[in-house]
């Protein structure tokens, strides 16, 4: 494989563990449509966030991975001591997390349709052991606390994988969402998704090995700004498909506005009162910090 594609595929991989770092908002501003664009950088730079696919589906925000947050355990009202016992019976939750994640080496030499197709079936493996998870979690947290967590996290997925959360078998079922409309979804995320891949190959001659540091920091940002303008022709085109009933049913199921700051989810809960260590899913003392590096080198979220 060539240089120039090592470079560009590693150029990728730290866009999407920038949209995992950065600080979101879980909530569209003023009361907003989800994935909304009003007020700060939306989560993402384009690439798998209001898309439903790409890297997003590396970085699925479920209940379980929300309790690593210092400040979803203190919206939620969690003690210190339930927290330990949260903590030792997500672990194996965590450990399968880890062992289902992709081998990103293996990723660098396939096509951005192999790879959008691995992304996919990631997410509903993902998406399983959450359920599993949550069952787990239904039984050590109050009904009230349960309710709370479902909507941060529901927020949280809004605002990252918008079209992927409206065509989920939980929400298709709570707002009555029907096959015509799934159907213009996935139209809507063919169309995002194709022309992110036309964007990224045609910004591919910037990311040169060896070439002016500035101008590779200038093509990285733009296509950031790109990607954020696809992502909001996606937002927009997806919540269009909705109809006002069933974005005020949406509405009701987020509740409150929730801030989420996705440092916390990537700087695990060493320092706050939990267990030492970085990645994404809880690893412990020794390990590095994933919030400092992309995932890479068949690494985990």
């Amino acid at each position: 494989m060539s240089i120039k594609r090592v470079l560009f595929t590693g150029c990728l991989l730290c866009l999407a563990a920038t949209f995992v770092a950065s600080t979101v908002s879980a909530q569209p501003p003023q009361g907003g449509r989800p994935g909304g664009f009003g007020g700060g950088r939306p989560p993402g730079g384009g690439f798998g966030g209001g898309f439903g696919g790409g890297f997003g589906g590396m970085f699925l925000i479920d209940n379980a991975t929300l309790l690593r947050s210092p400040q979803v355990r203190d919206e939620l009202k969690i003690e210190e001591a339930d927290g330990a016992t949260l903590d030792a019976a997500l672990e194996a939750y965590r450990e399968k997390r880890r062992e289902a994640m992709p081998d990103f080496r293996s990723m660098r030499e396939k096509s951005q349709e192999e790879r959008d197709a691995l992304m996919k079936d990631n997410q509903k493996k993902m998406e399983v052991l959450s359920k599993e998870a949550d069952e787990t979690l239904s039984l050590l947290l109050q009904p009230e606390q349960m309710e709370r967590l479902k909507q941060i996290a529901l927020q949280s997925r809004l605002r990252t994988q918008l079209i992927a959360t409206l065509k989920s078998d939980d929400l298709r079922k709570q707002l009555s969402v029907s096959d015509e409309q799934i159907s213009k979804l996935d139209a809507i995320e063919e169309s995002m998704n194709a022309k992110r891949r036309e964007m990224m190959a045609s910004m591919q001659g910037g990311f040169q090995r060896g070439g002016d540091r500035e101008a590779m920091r200038e093509n990285f940002e733009k296509m950031r700004a790109e990607g954020d303008k696809l992502q909001k022709e996606a937002t927009d085109s997806a919540m269009a498909v909705l109809s006002a009933d069933q974005v005020k049913t949406l509405d009701g199921l987020k509740g409150a506005a929730f801030e989420l700051d996705m440092r916390q989810l990537m700087g695990g809960r060493g320092g706050q009162g939990g267990p030492p260590g970085g990645g994404q899913d809880g690893e412990r003392g020794g390990r590095r910090n994933r919030g400092d590096r992309p995932a890479a080198e068949g690494d985990n979220n």
